[in-house]
């Protein structure tokens, strides 16, 4: 064999050949067109009156829950119609119910005491209204020739005299607070005892006083000048879903100098 000479040359590769293809494009899919939501009707008058008639009737005739079915009756009436769709049905349910909860459950066997102070110390004629039940407003108006209206002018009108009277008697910025030293709740045969004068005096149904507590109660007026403690005792009487205070013959408290 002759002898060859070899170049080193790099080894020739071939790629194979690769059959060009054309990309399959999906189908387009149709999105389903979503349709129009239905426009909601605006909830009217009468479907806040049918919210409140759900709740019982042991409640809508309490004068606290028949302020607030006005004012949202009235509210009903004075705003647009697109707010109210905006807001919903269900959304103003809800407020009612909740608004009515905190009227009811907020009462407590305190609330009178804070309602009186209120009344008797700082001039403030809207809480006179809590003070009693509308059978006493009536009975006072028959006695005294004064209904619940002239009694809230004549608190408003002595206003500034009765603050007065305090800040020269106690100083500016006085301070009127009360702690209740002892609370007994009347048992069956006291509590009907109770119902019973308070029944015969301003013609309330007895079975409308569901539970009462005898409290002692320290009240203190401190201001920069000076300062006073009283005591009393008075009952916190629940009639209905309302709680009030009454003096042992059953007579209401509507003013802080009936009992000091």
């Amino acid at each position: 064999m002759d002898n060859q000479n070899f170049e080193n040359k790099p080894l020739e590769t071939t790629e194979p050949e690769v059959a060009e293809t054309t990309p399959v494009q999906p189908e387009p899919v149709e999105e389903p067109v979503a349709e129009p939501a239905a426009e909601s009707a605006a909830p009217s008058s009468a479907d806040v009156g049918a919210a409140f008639a759900t709740l019982g009737k042991a409640v809508t005739n309490d004068p606290t829950v028949v302020k607030i079915k006005t004012t949202v009756t009235d509210f009903f009436k004075k705003t647009d119609k697109k707010i109210l769709i905006a807001i919903g049905a269900g959304a103003l349910a809800f407020i009612l119910v909740v608004v009515l909860l905190v009227s009811i459950f907020g009462n407590t066997y305190k609330t009178p005491i804070d309602n009186l102070i209120d009344v008797s110390f700082y001039a403030k004629a809207g809480k006179l209204d809590d003070l009693a039940p509308k059978e006493y407003w009536e009975w006072y108006e028959d006695e005294y020739d004064k209904d619940l209206k002239d009694l809230k002018d004549d608190i408003k009108d002595n206003a500034d005299d009765l603050k007065d009277e305090f800040k020269d008697e106690y100083g500016k910025n006085y301070k009127v607070k009360y702690k209740i030293t002892d609370k007994d709740k009347l048992d069956k045969d006291d509590l009907e005892k109770l119902a019973e004068r308070i029944s015969d005096k301003y013609d309330i149904k007895e079975r409308k006083i569901k539970k009462a507590y005898e409290l002692e109660i320290e009240i203190t007026i401190k201001g920069s000048e000076d300062k006073d403690e009283s005591e009393m005792t008075v009952y916190s009487v629940k009639i209905g879903s309302k709680w009030y205070l009454v003096r042992s013959s059953g007579a209401f408290v509507h003013r802080l100098n009936h009992l000091i």
